[in-house]
């Protein structure tokens, strides 16, 4: 049994009155003239207490009349197998993935932890009655947020962070922020453990990598850096120029080459740089659709690049080759001070395109060359590649299950409608009772006047 509004037990406070009430009641003697002792003197008139219980049955009726609607008041409602059922499945789940750059090794079925977390919150998110996803490459911070929103849900609530619970993921210090109602849950995304040393590339400068070699042990990761000799291999975008183009759009990218690329790239997010004289542009053009969130997050880092930003100001009133195209699927993204479009993006076969109408051999051009590699590549922390994780003993201790709610949250169902049928009958009782004593001969003798000698 569970009271829906337990506040209403106060009014059992209201159980006294009929007993002070009966308690203090007092009675005055009525004056009677006798003539005999009219030379008497004066007595002074007290009133008379009743200071003991004379109806006991009749007060307790009365008494159990308020107990019955305090009750139905507090709206009680038991917990019978069905409802405890229903209301077992009623959670909301606030879903935070982890999408950090250790969140791209590999599980043992060959896909990313980061593919593998989604699809395991898709899971739990379709379990529940109410879902909210977050997608961060830092847990920690996206907590406050989550339980904020859980607490504006009708339902108990429940964090449930989906990583590879690198070290430094979580802490009891961020862990403190969740209130002690809302659940934890921790799912670990198993990834396969690399053996021996692994190299990183952490960036490329024309021909020559710094390259990172980490070897992991049981107490301790040691890095050496590097310097080797590479290719450009994923650390830029693909570039599409015709057969006149190619050349200077290489041009383009050994410029930005010179500056050094970030790397390692993700390699999930593939950006093509098509230039006016590609051939297939007009195919593109018509091809192109809308952007998904990845595409969006590089194209939001495209329109807050300074360095590109500056290119389009100098690129000023130069004649911008190739056309705009006819339709709302293509976003710009930057323009020049004159206010033509400049760069364009749009999606399509899980790649994110961007049309520029500038030559290859442009500025412009190899300032969007490495405002796409810093976009969609950029370098990741070095803790990034620590593979020691949080012990699983740890996270079973930090969670927690969600504290049930102090009623079943969504229904207006009460069982003090009962009660307010025993009210009304007690109040019945009452009446009958209370007109049977007032007619008895016992209570008309007790009516009659007492008298005192005045």
């Amino acid at each position: 049994m569970i009271w829906q509004n337990p506040w209403a037990w106060t009014g059992l406070l209201l159980l006294a009155l009929p007993v002070l009430i009966h308690l203090l009641g007092r009675r005055s003697a009525r004056i009677q003239p006798f003539p005999t002792l009219r030379f008497l003197s004066e007595s002074r008139l007290q009133a008379v207490r009743r200071t003991k219980l004379t109806d006991v049955l009749l007060l307790s009726v009365r008494g159990a009349i308020l107990l019955a609607a305090v009750a139905a008041l507090a709206q009680p409602l038991r917990l019978t197998d069905t409802r405890a059922r229903a209301t077992a499945v009623q959670i909301a789940r606030a879903l935070v993935i982890d999408t950090s750059y250790s969140m791209r090794r590999s599980t043992a079925t060959g896909e990313t932890a980061a593919a593998a977390a989604r699809r395991e919150a898709d899971r739990l998110g379709a379990a529940a009655s109410a879902s909210l996803r977050l997608e961060t490459a830092e847990p920690a911070r996206a907590l406050p947020g989550a339980a904020a929103w859980l607490r504006q849900q009708p339902v108990r609530g429940e964090i449930v962070v989906v990583s590879d619970f690198q070290n430094g993921t979580l802490d009891a210090a961020a862990l403190a922020a969740v209130p002690p109602a809302v659940g934890l849950r921790l799912e670990p995304v198993a990834t396969v453990e690399q053996t021996g040393e692994i190299t990183i590339v952490l960036a490329r400068h024309a021909e020559v990598e710094t390259v990172a070699a980490v070897q992991a042990a049981a107490a301790e990761t040691t890095v050496t850096w590097n310097l080797r000799a590479g290719g450009t291999g994923s650390g830029a975008p693909e570039l599409l120029a015709g057969a006149s183009g190619r050349d200077t759009a290489r041009a383009a990218l050994d410029a930005a080459l010179a500056a050094g690329l970030p790397a390692p790239a993700d390699s999930t997010l593939p950006v093509s740089i098509v230039f006016p004289d590609y051939t297939e542009r007009e195919r593109v053009m018509r091809e192109g659709g809308p952007l998904n969130r990845w595409m969006a997050a590089v194209a939001m880092r495209l329109q807050n690049d300074a360095t590109l930003a500056e290119a389009a100001d100098a690129t000023g009133s130069v004649a911008l080759a190739g056309a705009v195209p006819d339709t709302t699927r293509w976003v710009s993204l930057l323009r020049t001070p004159e206010g033509h479009p400049l760069v364009l993006a749009a999606g399509g076969d899980g790649r994110l395109w961007l049309l520029l109408r500038g030559e290859p051999a442009s500025l412009i051009s190899v300032a969007l060359i490495r405002a796409a590699a810093r976009a969609s590549g950029p370098p990741a922390p070095p803790a990034e590649f620590d593979p020691a994780t949080i012990p699983t003993a740890v996270l079973a201790g930090w969670q927690r299950p969600p504290l049930e709610p102090e009623r079943p949250r969504g229904t207006n169902d009460s069982d003090g409608r009962w009660l307010w049928v025993l009210a009304l009958a007690l109040l019945g009782m009452e009446t009958l009772m209370r007109r049977a004593r007032r007619d008895s001969p016992a209570r008309a003798a007790a009516r009659e006047p007492r008298e005192r000698a005045a």
